[in-house]
């Protein structure tokens, strides 16, 4: 399948429930290619992958409520309310299913409640160091591992949305609840890109604990599979984003 640059590019923004949503759509047709960022990272971070799979269909990249080029979030941005903006923002730009969710970090956690909510619209979901919601749960609500991973990273935001109840960041235990609320999670393609590099700031303990949550991801449907990014650390989408493509590529084709 080829996967060199063409096609349409549509890029500024559009509001949703009075906000403004920044975003950048690209190609046309199916499928569509979905990206959902990490936590408070703006949709640039995909910049080195979005230019290789742009002839494959229409592919959307935007930048959630309180990031980048977007406007303030006026109420919890929780699983919920993520998706509303998302169903609201497929809706106005034209966007159709079936849909290859690529989500990062964080991002794997919405990705994960849509598939859940919208078995029919996924084709499969590329979950580039992606959060297991057991993981977020240990994490950020049981506070069994609190300077895991996922907790370490979200430590590093400003204490501005640390203290904002409608941020992301204060809304994970209440997005984990509604996965497990959700129904069962569909029989999808499911590749899971773990960085196999731990970061300096986190501890061995924490890295392990991630690694064992990362393979547990890769087993959420009978059609995941798991590869590690041997040169990457937390975002193998910009150290080595061929992994990313790769991926998106075999959803892709397996739709055919």
């Amino acid at each position: 399948m080829s996967v060199n640059t063409s096609g349409n590019t549509e890029a500024g923004e559009v509001t949703v429930a009075g906000i403004i949503v920044k975003h950048t759509k690209l190609g046309e047709g199916t499928p569509s290619i979905v990206f959902l960022s990490g936590h408070r990272t703006p949709m640039s971070n995909w910049n080195k992958v979005i230019p290789l799979i742009s002839s494959m269909g229409t592919v959307l990249t935007y930048d959630r409520f309180d990031t980048g080029g977007s406007g303030q979030s006026n109420s919890p941005q929780d699983g919920d309310a993520i998706l509303a903006t998302l169903e609201s923002l497929l809706k106005k730009l034209n966007v159709n299913p079936p849909y290859i969710l690529v989500a990062h970090s964080l991002g794997g956690l919405y990705a994960n409640l849509y598939a859940c909510c919208n078995p029919d619209k996924v084709a499969g979901l590329v979950m580039v160091e992606a959060a297991h919601p057991g993981e977020a749960n240990d994490q950020l609500t049981r506070h069994t591992t609190s300077s895991g991973l996922l907790a370490s990273l979200l430590k590093v935001f400003t204490p501005r949305f640390k203290k904002d109840p409608n941020s992301e960041f204060n809304n994970v235990a209440a997005t984990v609840q509604q996965i497990d609320n959700a129904p069962a999670f569909p029989n999808k393609i499911v590749a899971v890109i773990t960085g196999a590099n731990k970061m300096p700031f986190i501890p061995e303990e924490s890295f392990n604990s991630h690694l064992k949550w990362q393979k547990e991801l890769s087993t959420i449907s009978a059609l995941g599979y798991q590869v590690m990014a041997e040169k990457s650390g937390h975002t193998p989408q910009i150290s080595e984003p061929e992994l990313v493509v790769e991926a998106i590529v075999k959803v892709a084709e397996s739709i055919k």
